[in-house]
């Protein structure tokens, strides 16, 4: 008997300083995403400025045979969000777009993923049907406080989680419900908003999700497999020949779906390794050459330097 694909809600929470990033991701999952396995795709704006119209379209065109499945939402649309730094604020807004999900799961995604391979059941999925995400340890994390914290706040910190806990980088499936709840509960332990009283705790979105399903009672092996394959991303410490190397090789030796470039990294790329990014991306049919996939790279790294002096003379 034929198995029927379980249909998933794609999230991803954008700035404007990303939205050649997210054209890219469109264009990847119409190329590495099957239309059976969505049930929607949601792209969070929290720009300070809503994206202009010719730009939205061009973004949703990209996405081809999915743009039907697209919504674009304002940060506003999705949460009352305090006056806050945009790295708080999009943590905040992956959990509450829970609120706007109709499928039982969800995938948050950041705008510097972009799939390479296919996507297949099986990498967001066990064969029991339990979500796969990836787990690591907290030892020597940077987010070591930040797990302490959270897990404290809920009252089941145990040093045990710091050997192995689930990790803080998407892609990360989530279950729709268990995130409304945790919405529900905090706020009315708190008497305030989740918004407001996520600011002020300086939680962090997917530690805070995990460590309330622990709290719930619920062990996590019965609804987690930690098994998902390893999707790798250049960072900006590693944005060299040797990184970009690694990081092909890892996606191509596994071919694991998804492929993530920081926008930072992006910008400390030397010429080489923007080469190396490029093939790959043309390889992988991201670009209809090597000369337009490098000249991607090189005007998102001109508009990032222009856009961010602009902003720093404004301070």
């Amino acid at each position: 008997m034929e198995i029927i694909p379980r249909k998933y809600t794609f999230v991803t929470v954008v700035f404007d300083l990303e939205y050649e990033l997210l054209a890219l991701q469109a264009r990847s999952m119409r190329l590495y995403c099957p239309l059976e396995m969505i049930d929607s795709i949601i792209v969070i704006d929290n720009s300070d400025r809503p994206i202009e119209p010719d730009k939205k379209s061009r973004i949703i065109a990209e996405y081809g045979s999915l743009a039907e499945t697209v919504t674009f939402l304002t940060a506003m649309d999705v949460a009352q969000v305090p006056e806050a730094n945009g790295w708080w604020t999009q943590q905040i807004l992956k959990l509450m777009a829970a609120k706007t999900i109709r499928s039982e799961r969800y995938i948050i995604l950041d705008a510097k993923n972009h799939f390479v391979f296919n996507l297949k059941p099986e990498f967001l999925e066990a064969p029991d049907g339990r979500a796969r995400i990836k787990v690591e340890g907290y030892r020597n994390h940077p987010l070591r406080e930040d797990l302490v914290g959270v897990l404290s706040y809920l009252g089941v910190y145990s040093d045990t989680y710091l050997e192995t806990f689930t990790t803080t980088t998407p892609p990360f499936v989530m279950y729709t419900n268990i995130v409304r709840e945790l919405i529900q509960n905090i706020s009315e332990s708190e008497k305030s908003s989740f918004e407001s009283v996520f600011i002020q705790r300086r939680f962090s979105e997917f530690l805070l999700y995990t460590g309330y399903i622990i709290q719930s009672g619920v062990d996590l092996t019965d609804i987690y497999d930690f098994h998902q394959v390893s999707c790798p991303t250049i960072w900006e410490h590693a944005a060299d020949d040797e990184g970009c190397i690694k990081a092909i090789a890892c996606a191509s030796r596994w071919q694991a779906p998804l492929f993530s470039l920081h926008r930072q990294a992006i910008v400390k790329l030397p010429r080489s390794a923007r080469n190396l990014v490029a093939e790959f991306w043309y390889n992988r049919k991201l670009f209809e050459s090597k000369e337009s996939a490098n000249s991607f790279i090189s005007d998102f790294r001109q508009h990032y330097i222009r856009r961010r002096l602009h902003l720093l003379r404004q301070l």
